[in-house]
């Protein structure tokens, strides 16, 4: 009964995503217009007897066929047409905003589905597919979608192909896992997205504690099918306590999820694990961004910066050969303003992992707070080849050229950055800092009325969010509506989310420059 109530779930999901309720009401309202147009008009016309009821008949007929079609031919954001395959029946654009081809060795992995018996494993699913998406990304000539790219379509009843096509990788890896006790089921199967084969399955009964053997093992048998090689695993970021390893799991869950009460309880059970394994350096490492994170968005006091600052320290100190810990131990320093040192850190995690996004957006954000545009450009532009669908990166890029004054460059960042962001609202419409973040791209490509419309959305949404309210005074002050802008900026309440480096260098507030209460507001931020 479960199984049937989750599959009805997923198919009015779909139905609901690809549009089939909203063409089946519009043909429904069309044909009894037409019904009425028809009793009204026929009888007064020299018609065979009967066809009135003939154009019911036909109406009739072309109801399920509407609604076939609707299936068939959903309409993606942007105006691209696909069929039910994935296939585009209008190309995207040409140029500089379109998307690459998929790298000839690519791979996506999709969150795993939880068989568990009381489906409360989701975030151990999710942990599993993670681990096994992080030890690819380590592989230099294997490009690998983002776990911000691939776990949007958790849920989703997408053909695997189209799938692929979104994400713009040529295998897919997808996988289940059935957790009661002790006892672990893991199955995966890699599939080749353009012919739809099976390239390679595994199925593992273990233990629960061999959980991380079993993420090995998928890692290197994936390696080998697509012929590359996998880097040694780092055994002391790890832990053997599988207690240990669920807490993280649990962490990561929460972390991803972010705002201050989810970013609370991921420290916590980042602490939880490190209570039960001291030496586990990913749970250090988490810890650290947990404490990192909070600083930046939402509580910016001493005692989160110490945090951060220690436990970045004990991350690097169990594990100095990951890209992780030197990349959380470098946002730590750049917290705190040690550019100098947090440099170093985000140059060797970018050495030891050319691959990892997080290393090279934070470094970005980094040179953007310290007026380095240039090379923060660079960074992003490097970023977002990394993640094709990120459109944070996008957003900043785009920023950052326009403060370079490299007009043609802005407004290419801001094409694409606003294309990932329908796509992502496409999926998840709520999700607020696509709305935010894209509305100001939105008014640099002339598209006024939906940027206002997603700025206002946003707010609905989320009317006290700190970040929020900064980027509502960004887009403010970008249509001139500076009195606007500037009671957005205020209430943002400032000091607990940027420091005044990152406003002195936001080109979107460019037009409070000069102004008294701006002026004053910027006063009263520390440095």
């Amino acid at each position: 009964m479960v199984k049937f109530v989750e599959t009805l779930r997923t198919f009015i999901t779909e139905l609901r995503r690809r549009k089939v309720i909203r063409v089946g009401l519009v043909y429904l309202v069309a044909a009894w217009l037409i019904v009425q147009v028809a009793d009204a008009t026929f009888e007064h016309l020299p018609l065979p007897e009967g066809s009135a009821t003939l154009v019911i008949v036909l109406l009739a007929i072309g109801f399920p066929l509407a609604l076939v079609l609707g299936w068939a031919y959903d309409l993606t954001p942007g105006g691209l047409r696909r069929d039910s395959a994935g296939n585009e029946l209008v190309d995207l654009p040409q140029g500089p905003a379109s998307v690459p081809a998929p790298p000839d060795t690519s791979i996506a992995v999709l969150p795993f589905v939880d068989l568990s018996p009381d489906r409360d494993q989701e975030y151990f699913c999710d942990g599993v597919a993670e681990e096994i998406l992080n030890m690819l990304m380590q592989v230099p000539d294997l490009h690998v979608a983002s776990r911000t790219s691939s776990f949007r379509f958790k849920g989703q009843a997408m053909d695997i192909v189209e799938i692929a096509g979104q994400l713009h990788v040529k295998t897919v890896l997808e996988g289940s896992v059935r957790k009661a006790g002790d006892v672990l089921r893991v199955t995966a199967q890699l599939i080749d997205a353009v012919s739809g084969y099976q390239l390679w399955s595994g199925r593992y009964d273990r233990g629960t504690e061999d959980v991380l053997k079993i993420q090995d093992e998928i890692a290197h048998s994936i390696a080998d099918v697509l012929e590359v090689k996998l880097a040694p695993c780092c055994e002391s970021a790890y832990t053997k306590n599988i207690d240990a390893y669920d807490y993280y799991l649990q962490g990561w869950n929460y972390f991803h999820r972010v705002g201050p009460r989810n970013m609370a309880l991921a420290r916590h059970l980042f602490a939880k694990a490190i209570g039960l394994d001291p030496g586990f350096a990913k749970a250090w490492a988490g810890l650290a961004d947990g404490y990192g994170y909070d600083f930046l968005y939402y509580n910016p006091t001493q005692e989160n910066l110490d945090e951060a600052d220690r436990a970045s320290k004990k991350a690097l100190e169990l594990s100095p050969t990951l890209a992780e810990t030197h990349t959380s131990r470098a946002f730590a320093l750049s917290l705190r303003g040690d550019h100098g040192l947090a440099d170093q850190e985000f140059e060797e995690a970018i050495r030891i992992n050319p691959n990892l996004f997080e290393a090279h957006y934070l470094y970005a954000r980094s040179c953007f707070h310290r007026g380095e545009l240039q090379r923060a450009a660079e960074l992003f532009a490097r970023a977002s080849e990394l993640r094709p669908l990120d459109y944070q990166s996008l957003v900043l890029l785009s920023r950052v050229q326009e403060g370079l004054g490299n007009d043609e460059e802005s407004l290419d960042a801001a094409r694409r950055a606003v294309a990932v962001a329908e796509n992502v609202l496409e999926l998840r419409p709520d999700e607020t800092r696509a709305l935010y973040l894209a509305a100001t791209p939105l008014l640099r490509i002339g598209r006024v009325e939906d940027a206002n419309r997603w700025i206002e959305r946003a707010l609905f949404i989320e009317p006290d969010d700190p970040t929020v309210l900064y980027n509502v005074a960004c887009f403010y002050a970008q249509t001139g509506e500076i009195d606007k802008a500037l009671d957005f900026l205020e209430q943002a309440q400032l000091p607990g989310l940027a420091n005044r480096s990152w406003i002195e260098h936001d080109a979107d507030l460019d037009p409070l420059r000069g102004h008294p209460r701006f002026t004053k507001l910027l006063s009263r931020i520390p440095n």
